[in-house]
């Protein structure tokens, strides 16, 4: 998938339409290899539109990650959990990655923050990371949230 020869031309129309591209991902993220795929685009040197659309189109980043509805299949809660856990692992990686290219783009994104700061305090999200079943990708989440409340924390030191 890293190796594909069609990977650069893909890019290269994905920067053409990179308000249509960010949302299609977004809309996506449950699919580990659309994700894989949007976190290559995002970490290659030419993708500054991508970038751009994404940490400007934060109201859909929230919904698309952390207010998102995940349809049930079946009934079956667990899956439905699971996918509620990989939407919110994605938004704070995605938000983690914004963060890390320009700190100060947290700094007005208030909402978002109300959001990180309701996964953290939640006993649901408590219990997701002390346990042993938690995904081996997703040990670096709680990580990640703490450095995003703390460079928010810098800007505002009420």
């Amino acid at each position: 998938e890293f190796c594909s020869l069609f990977r650069e031309p893909l890019l290269k129309f994905a920067l053409k339409f990179p308000t249509l591209i960010i949302e299609f991902f977004l809309g996506h993220l449950c699919e580990p290899a659309v994700t894989r795929i949007l976190h290559s685009f995002l970490h290659n040197k030419d993708s500054t539109l991508l970038k751009e659309s994404l940490g400007s189109n934060h109201q859909k980043l929230i919904s698309s990650t952390f207010i998102a509805q995940v349809q049930a299949t079946a009934g079956v809660e667990e899956t439905v959990m699971q996918k509620k856990m990989e939407l919110q692992y994605q938004g704070i990686a995605l938000c983690h990655f914004l963060i890390e290219q320009d700190d100060q783009w947290i700094k007005q994104k208030t909402m978002l923050v109300d959001y990180f700061k309701k996964i953290w305090n939640s006993e649901a999200y408590l219990s997701q990371i002390s346990k042993d079943t938690l995904p081996l990708s997703h040990w670096q989440e709680c990580t990640m949230l703490a450095k995003c409340l703390l460079v928010y924390c810098k800007h505002h030191k009420e």
